[in-house]
């Protein structure tokens, strides 16, 4: 007989799991903004200015591509850990062959569409000087050469999440910052490759990434590789899934990157003021989001291995807990920038007039936490049982808001329309993925294959 969701001894045993899979998971997103910084850092102690735009340009438009492909992750991540719930050792294994598989498949389309990439960088340099246009053409060039690294990084990545091992991207993902700094201080300090010294530096960084959790995969779960068959890379039976999952992922991805660029465009119009103040205050939103998401990670984790169990009343815990714990992160989190937003925007400029701008602003920013909070949460609770087309149907709504608002308010607004916007975006977002749920609750899984 299950045990009831309300007992004590158990709600201690979901939080610790919780926690136990979050900390690693936010120490991995917090080496995302330290490479951008040490690549930031060596570029604006290169001997000409147009290195630190070049370099900045360069990475906006090759992150853009890689991001949609991380369906990889996200798919893999739910798909393994419900055959994890139901400890379905051959469906681990073929999780991870069509993990793979995809990863080699995106491979070959990134590269394919790296050309573009080139033609991206030009257009959005062409009014800047052209040695800034010419380094971010050679900085793409060469930063697709690791692709399969950082398709492969996704697929074991989403692997070992899924089999409730965050410790493990963890090391990987802080080992790999270390080799980056390492390989680019060398080569641009030491041997002058400039920009060039960067991008192969960030390459040799994913590839060694991707190496150790290959290695860790092979000694540490070698209890399950050892059955792993060609047959599990050759059964198409679930590719099927896993191109529906990807479809609505990527479709979710190319909205997400749709508004984000949108919301630097905006600024932009608004003049180089209103875009450094932008600026600052998206750092706060980026600050919350790294925590967010290590406890949407372990959301993903949890909800696919009890749904995988039909433990329906594990995964409700599961919920539960995590919008506890996400509403009081967000009061905390908005009542500090609300009340104290000097700290962080004077850290980050020395610019009176962006600061004072952006202090206009600074409580619409402080309500991103309260209303978006449950949108990173759902997010990782819908990856983790596989409901795309919830994902999917939930950013098709909230982009018609956030496009629709800002164009109705802006003559009357300015700015603040743009806030509004996102802040209702995000709003959306959660409400769409709440009602969706509560409409259509999850049944018992059966088998992912």
């Amino acid at each position: 007989m299950h045990a009831k969701v309300e007992d004590p001894q158990l709600s201690r045993q979901i939080n610790r799991q919780i926690l136990w899979l979050t900390i690693p998971n936010i120490i991995s997103n917090i080496t995302v903004p330290l490479l951008s910084l040490i690549d930031v850092g060596l570029a604006g102690h290169m001997a000409h200015p147009e290195a630190i735009g070049s370099v900045t340009v360069a990475a906006t438009i090759t992150n853009t591509i890689y991001w949609l492909f991380g369906f990889i992750r996200l798919g893999t991540t739910g798909l393994v850990a419900q055959a994890y719930g139901r400890q379905d050792s051959s469906d681990i294994n073929r999780q991870l062959a069509r993990g793979i598989t995809m990863a080699l498949l995106c491979t070959i389309v990134v590269l394919l569409v790296s050309p573009f990439a080139t033609l991206l960088s030009g257009l959005v340099t062409g009014g800047a000087t052209e040695r800034l246009g010419v380094e971010a053409e050679q900085y793409i060039q060469i930063i697709f050469y690791a692709a399969p690294a950082v398709m492969l990084i996704y697929a074991l990545n989403g692997w070992f999440i899924g089999m409730q091992n965050s410790r493990v991207p963890m090391i990987a993902s802080m080992s790999a910052l270390v080799v980056n700094f390492l390989v680019s201080y060398t080569l641009v300090v030491h041997y002058q490759m400039g920009v060039e010294g960067l991008a192969i530096g960030t390459c040799v960084a994913q590839y060694s990434q991707a190496l150790i959790l290959l290695t860790t995969l092979l000694i540490k779960y070698r209890y399950l590789v050892r059955h792993l068959r060609f047959g599990h890379f050759t059964d198409t039976k679930g590719y099927g899934r896993y191109l529906i999952l990807g479809k609505d992922l990527m479709l979710r991805s190319l909205l997400l990157s749709s508004i984000t660029l949108f919301f630097t465009y905006a600024g932009v119009r608004e003049g180089a003021i209103a875009v450094g103040a932008n600026a600052l205050l998206m750092q706060f939103f980026s600050i919350f989001s790294y925590f967010m998401d290590g406890f949407a990670y372990a959301g993903e984790s949890l909800s696919g291995r009890f749904y995988g169990a039909g433990r329906m009343d594990l995964l409700r815990a599961v919920i539960l807990r995590l919008f506890a714990i996400g509403i009081v992160l967000s009061l905390l989190a908005t009542t500090l920038f609300a009340l104290y937003p000097d700290g962080l925007l004077r850290f980050l400029s020395s610019h009176d007039e962006i600061v004072a701008y952006a202090k206009q602003y600074h409580l619409w920013a402080a309500l991103i936490p309260l209303v978006g909070f449950g949108a990173f949460l759902w997010d990782g609770i819908y990856a983790g049982t596989t409901r795309s087309a919830g994902l999917k149907w939930s950013m098709i709504g909230s982009s018609i808001v956030f496009f629709a608002l800002y164009y109705l308010l802006y003559n009357l607004l300015g700015m603040t329309a743009l806030w509004i916007a996102f802040d209702s975006y995000l709003l959306v977002r959660t409400g769409i993925l709440t009602g969706i749920w509560c409409e259509r609750p999850m049944r018992v899984s059966t088998s992912c294959s």
